[in-house]
């Protein structure tokens, strides 16, 4: 192979036996492709086994005797196919597929139980799409498979490989904390907490920095308080993003709300939503996976946590959304550690997710609404996301996000949809949104995930940062104004004791007022004719 690639950059992907049965052919097996290559460079290489799910897994130091250009596959390694791949992922494709009945619909859905292919956007109900990405090898049985189900599909990406290399499309930019932060380019960690840091700094008036916690890998989570006064009894909003690795368009957004909510105060609309909330902001959740995607996999989901036994070895990390102590391990969760959507070994088991938690506990009762940040497909969704049930207030729920996503179109003519999360997007379990109503006692909780529909999916343009802040923003300010009139806050006077702020005077006006008075009058009648 003619490209060289640092040991960082090689990716491993294990693949379930999943081929074989999409491909309705018991002799198929991935160890069939050894005899055809017995040798490879290690430069980039792709470790497939067999009856092991897919999942990226950096475990190059692990085969770093195997240095030469052409080196013989070890024994130990037998059942096992190494294949050239650049890391790059050259050629592999994202189809979208129409389930038209609920048979087709209830297939796709155990194609994804089985594991071994990446969905992007899992099967949700009939007539809603599905994205999945594909190797060139999987394209050719996944495709088969769809096609003797009369399951119609379309290529939505030829080449995601090619997408990701355009480096004019995707703008990252430099990793220095020192860099000029601007909405035209995604950022590592480091630099999302210098400019956390700097709104910090340059609105310490009304704002501050607070740590949630660390991540797998000790860096920081984050999160920018927003108050104009120090009083405990406001309702609270907290906003959080970058819970998924890949999804680089929410930690961006998500900073952007942040800076339109401070730099805006003279604007009487949104010092109204200041004084009548306390707010929070932490835009990156996972700053490992993010990280990671920058520096080796571009399409990373999960956190980078590590645990004992071969699979849990071979295959790393969490998806923080479905890690929360709220139906954890059911409907949308995996609980094998290759999968995407793995649950991990027991709810709150990551520091990530137990960091969002603690810190949405310390402020209940008071948490008014929860919005975590996502990507991809416009929606504004709520619970509950783990079985499609109505919660008690539901009505109240879908009015706001009408309110949300009709502000959204009114500013950019991009159409986002609202409804629950089960029946609108895919059924998910151990969700952040679903705990912060449950446990947290947020009244309005959603899962907000912005653009695209999935032209670029994961991928989609720094180009775009601006565009999507600006129409989220019209959002937020339409669902916050309907919550301060819901919930109007008044402040408590200050020298007054909190523990004897009830009302307990009689009322002083209407019929109560103008009765109450009489009876006293007559009571105080007789009192002098007794007393005299």
């Amino acid at each position: 192979m003619a490209d060289a690639h640092r040991p960082s950059e090689c990716i491993v992907l294990l693949r379930h036996s999943v081929l074989a049965e999409i491909s309705e052919d018991p002799s198929h097996r991935i160890s069939a492709f050894l005899s055809e290559s017995t040798y490879i460079p290690f430069a980039s290489m792709m470790v497939v086994v067999d009856f092991v799910k897919a999942s990226e897994c950096g475990i190059s130091r692990g085969f770093r005797e195997i240095h030469e250009p052409r080196t013989t596959i070890p024994k130990m390694l037998k059942g096992i196919y190494v294949e050239c791949r650049a890391m790059m992922l050259r050629t592999w494709q994202v189809i979208r597929g129409y389930p038209e009945t609920e048979k087709q619909l209830k297939e796709l859905e155990e194609l994804e139980h089985r594991g071994g292919v990446d969905f992007w956007k899992g099967p949700s109900s009939v007539g809603e799409p599905f994205d999945v990405m594909l190797s060139p090898q999987e394209s050719t049985h996944v495709t088969a498979f769809l096609q003797r189900r009369a399951i119609p599909y379309e290529i939505t990406m030829e080449d995601v490989g090619a997408l990701i290399r355009t480096k004019s499309l995707q703008r990252v930019a430099p990793s220095s904390s020192s860099t000029t932060f601007s909405y035209n380019a995604y950022y590592k960690t480091s630099v999302l907490h210098a400019k956390l840091r700097d709104l910090g700094n340059r609105y310490r008036n009304v704002s501050e920095i607070v740590n949630l916690g660390y991540s797998i890998y000790r860096k920081e989570i984050l999160g920018l308080a927003i108050a104009t006064d120090s009083q405990a009894s406001k309702m609270a909003i907290f906003i959080d993003g970058g819970i998924h690795g890949r999804e680089f368009i929410a930690p961006a957004t998500t900073i952007f709300l942040a800076e339109q909510l401070l730099s805006r105060q003279s604007d009487p609309t949104v010092k109204a939503l200041l004084d009548n909330f306390n707010w929070y902001f932490v835009p990156l959740v996972n700053p490992d996976g993010y990280d990671h995607c920058h520096d080796n996999f571009r399409l990373w989901r999960k956190n980078l946590s590590k645990r004992s036994g071969l699979l849990s070895i071979l295959c790393k990390g969490v998806d923080l959304n479905r890690n929360f102590n709220f139906s954890w391990g059911g409907r949308g969760s995996s609980k094998t550690p290759c999968d995407e959507t793995y649950a991990g070994p027991s709810p709150f088991s990551e520091p990530e997710s137990r960091a969002i938690g603690h810190f949405l506990l310390s402020k209940k009762p008071n948490v008014l609404a929860y919005i975590t940040v996502h990507s991809y497909g416009q929606y504004f969704i709520f619970p509950w996301g783990h079985n499609g049930s109505k919660p008690a207030n539901h009505d109240d729920l879908q009015r706001l996000g009408e309110i949300y996503v009709s502000a959204v179109q009114n500013q950019s003519g991009y159409i986002y949809r609202t409804g629950n999360a089960a029946t609108t997007l895919y059924p998910a379990s151990g969700t952040s949104e679903d705990w912060a109503k449950a446990e947290a006692g947020a009244k309005y909780a959603y899962t907000l995930e912005l653009r695209d529909t999935g032209k670029y999916g994961f991928l989609l343009p720094a180009s775009e940062i601006m565009p999507v802040g600006q129409e989220n923003w019209a959002g937020l300010m339409a669902f916050a104004t309907e919550l301060t009139r819901r919930h109007p806050y008044v402040p408590q006077d200050k020298n007054e004791d909190p523990s004897t702020n009830e009302i307990t005077e009689k009322p002083s006006v209407g019929t109560q007022g103008f009765f109450a008075k009489m009876i006293d009058l007559f009571l105080g009648l007789l009192g002098s004719i007794g007393g005299s």
